[in-house]
């Protein structure tokens, strides 16, 4: 049997290093002839004798191919591979710049703005009497604002993307976990290497998880803490306590993860009895509980009151369904669109790899977590980001296998997968939504003599806001919080919608702004107006080619900056 030295020991080396032999053979070539059993000696042993005496065919060893050599070469751990991803990473990084979801700003980046700073646009999900939110991952990016602000580094554009910076190296970490998974889970080094690979090259990987979104900290937290929850034995270890830890922290940021630790849990019931018993205990002891202490000090310390937040979220998202006031899809959506559109190409991989090795728990604990997602009504692309990793990790186990039998075909299979994930990328970055980080881009350039205040004349949360700007200015938008019991649903969106003239009126008799944004679309409508007020137009970005606009037509996007003197 072959074992590693250590974890981080290839398997495909370990087994060259077999026990020694006890007995030292005589060098003496007359001694090694006496001691040598004779053919006819009917009490001599032959220990593995020839297949041919056997009557069993030979087996033929499986080549490896060119490729299989060339990664073969590769050793993800050395620093000549380490510092390319992860420039790799912060280039990423840098260069998604469409618009994907509010809640990567105002719920992360626009908190911790306002905690660092004095100033800031906090959402409803903060200010209700039971906030659902923890402060736990804002806080992160506090730190990061604070570091910058010590060391006098707090420049617009470094507060607006060294967070997407810190995504870049939390997102490098991840790969290389999900590169020890794949290891460990099939005892291949090749497999591990190219689930790695598919995992860099991932068009929603790449979108997604550089952003400073709640998911994207989740699935990194569930990727690291499955690794560590996975080496787990009969016997407790600080594996264990590392595991307890970082799935309480991941449950703290985003409660619907449970269900990834639960269906571990059991699995560990079922593999260990009464022997995980003890490893349970200990990873809820002294992992699981220090860090919800530590979670729960910081939203005293920012809420100033005791806050749970998971059950308020149960309770308001879940329960009160209000989350649906956001939009509801059937039953089936992530299978029949979102799986299809996370990972294009993939497929063809990702099903093969299941079939192959169907019953790994990280397998299981992804169809959970999907099942889950599936059955809340209201969903979006990146609530499955958790399961992203672990699919990828089957991928590439389906992929090392072709390669293993069909080099050629594996090899204009992985060009077309990967080429049509890049060309994704560039699309998405190129012709969608573009326009609200150029925006505030060129806000930020504009001398604060000039710019006073600004009103975003557009859909609620269109656009990042002070965590982009870093100016102590006016800002305003129209709000758009859901139904809640205590609030009314005619909100100032609604109004504008419904009277975008009237609305325009009524913000500007309340108080004057420097400079409004507005799109092309509304423009339409309310440029004459505008200029009525005494502001001229001096700015135009491209936001998207082809976008569904509210009404349903579908036209080309830009926003419009207006500057009254």
């Amino acid at each position: 049997m072959c074992i590693r030295d250590s974890p981080k020991t290839p398997y495909h080396s370990c087994c060259t290093n077999t026990n020694k032999l006890t007995t030292i053979l005589p060098t003496d070539p007359i001694t090694i002839m006496e001691n040598t059993p004779s053919a006819n000696d009917p009490s001599s042993l032959h220990v593995n004798p020839d297949p041919a005496e056997r009557n069993e065919p030979k087996k033929k060893p499986l080549r490896k191919g060119n490729v299989e050599w060339l990664f073969d070469m590769v050793e993800p751990e050395k620093p000549y591979v380490i510092v390319p991803i992860l420039l790799y990473r912060c280039f990423i990084s840098l260069y998604v710049r469409s618009f994907y979801a509010p809640d990567e700003y105002y719920q992360s980046v626009e908190v911790a703005h306002r905690i660092v700073f004095g100033y800031g646009y906090t959402s409803w999900e903060w200010t209700i009497e039971e906030p659902i939110r923890s402060i736990v991952h804002p806080f992160i990016f506090a730190i990061l604002y604070k570091v910058l602000a010590l060391l006098s580094l707090d420049t617009g554009f470094l507060i607006a993307y060294a967070p997407r910076l810190l995504q870049a190296v939390l997102l490098t970490i991840t790969d290389y976990y999900v590169y020890w998974i794949a290891e460990d889970a099939f005892k291949d080094a090749y497999t591990a290497k190219l689930s790695m690979l598919l995992h860099l090259a991932a068009w929603f990987t790449n979108f997604t998880m550089v952003r400073t979104l709640s998911n994207s900290f989740e699935s990194i937290l569930i990727v690291i803490a499955y690794y560590y929850w996975s080496r787990t034995s009969r016997e407790y270890s600080r594996t264990d306590t590392i595991a307890g830890a970082l799935y309480a922290l991941c449950f703290i940021v985003r409660p619907t993860s449970a269900m990834v630790f639960l269906v571990l849990v059991f699995i560990q019931l079922v593999k260990y009895r009464l022997s995980a018993i003890k490893n349970l205990l200990g990873a809820f002891f002294f992992g699981a509980v220090p860090m919800l202490l530590i979670c729960f000090a910081i939203d005293y310390w920012f809420y100033k009151e005791l806050v749970f937040a998971p059950l308020n979220f149960l309770k308001v998202n879940v329960l009160a369904n209000i989350s649906s006031y956001y939009g509801t899809q059937e039953l089936f959506y992530y299978l029949r669109q979102a799986l299809p559109n996370i990972f294009l190409g993939y497929g063809v991989l990702i099903i093969p790899g299941i079939l192959i090795s169907p019953c790994h728990s990280f397998l299981l604990a992804a169809l959970a977590y999907f099942c889950l997602m599936s059955y809340l009504p209201h969903k979006e692309d990146r609530f499955v980001l958790p399961v992203v990793s672990f699919l990828l990790v089957s991928a590439g186990r389906a992929l090392a296998a072709l390669f293993r039998r069909l080099e050629t075909v594996a090899v204009i299979l992985l060009v077309l997968t990967v080429g049509h994930q890049v060309n994704k990328l560039v699309e998405v970055n190129t012709v969608a939504n573009v326009a609200p980080l150029d925006t505030m881009d060129f806000l930020r350039t504009i001398s604060p003599k000039h710019l006073k205040s600004v009103y975003m004349l557009m859909p609620c949360h269109t656009t990042p806001f002070y965590s982009h700007l870093h100016r102590d200015i006016v800002m305003r938008f129209p709000t758009c919080p859901p139904p809640l019991p205590d609030r009314s649903y005619r909100t100032q969106q609604s109004k504008m919608l419904q009277d975008i003239g009237g609305f325009l009126d009524n913000v500007l008799e309340k108080r004057s702004y420097s400079h409004i944004v507005t799109t092309n679309y509304f423009e339409e409508v309310i440029g004459e107006q505008l200029e009525s007020y005494g502001y001229e137009k001096i700015k135009e970005i491209f936001s998207s080619e082809h976008e569904k606009i509210i009404g349903g037509r579908v036209m080309k996007v830009t926003f419009c900056i207006y500057w009254k003197q």
